[in-house]
């Protein structure tokens, strides 16, 4: 009796996260960058079998070799589903779109002395201008949560408010002056993609952005 009542238990949980992460997809389907969950079960037998064969795991068993008992199921593998989002326009030049893989950087300032600034990682593009703090005229792109865009180097996009920013489809920021005088400048930073070599192993930080994993820069 009391093991039936440890599957159905153990079921009922396992199914209610994989409900909590339905719906988690359903309330952010309209959320830029954002990237749904898929959830997988695996069978508590299964983990149990690997223990076949260990005479240190075998004491006091009281069913036959080659044979378990299983206890239900539990929440298994969980994975980020990295399919292509689609495209919609904005009307802000500084809204970006990663085609195919990658993330962008943002930065956050540490907030101990001395201490190294904080990176995540994200796919939603949506960015505006922000004076910066540090230097009158000028400019970082920043999202929603105040995170600063960083570029191939892993530092703060500056921009200076004297040119009109363009940025193209490999990222290269463009400068051209305001009063059109001279010809255009090609930046020396450029919006720094990641890639992420196994994104299923990133921690979720809320606000749409992860941290953790191995990568390399695209």
């Amino acid at each position: 009796m009391n093991t039936s009542l440890y599957i159905s238990s153990g079921a009922l949980q396992a199914y209610q996260q994989k409900i909590d992460t339905s719906a988690n997809n359903v309330a952010n389907v309209n959320t830029p960058g954002f990237k749904r969950k898929d959830q997988s079960f695996s069978e508590i037998l299964a983990s149990q079998l690997n223990n076949q064969g260990r005479v240190d795991q075998e004491i006091g068993r009281l069913t036959p070799n080659g044979v378990r008992v299983g206890y239900g199921t539990r929440t298994g593998l969980t994975q980020l589903v990295m399919e292509q989002g689609q495209a919609i326009s904005t009307g802000n030049p500084f809204d970006l779109m990663i085609q195919g893989k990658g993330f962008f950087q943002v930065g956050y300032p540490s907030t101990t002395a001395g201490g190294a600034d904080e990176v995540r990682y994200t796919r939603d593009g949506n960015f505006h201008l922000s004076p910066n703090p540090n230097k009158q005229g000028s400019y970082n792109l920043v999202n929603a949560n105040g995170g600063y865009l960083l570029d191939q180097n892993g530092k703060p996009i500056e921009l200076d408010r004297q040119y009109e920013v363009s940025i193209d489809a490999n990222g290269q920021i463009n400068l051209r002056s305001k009063d059109g005088s001279g010809a255009p400048i090609i930046s020396a930073q450029q919006v720094g993609i990641v890639d992420i070599q196994n994104p299923h192993i990133l921690k979720n930080m809320g606000g749409n952005e992860f941290c953790g994993g191995y990568f390399r820069v695209s």
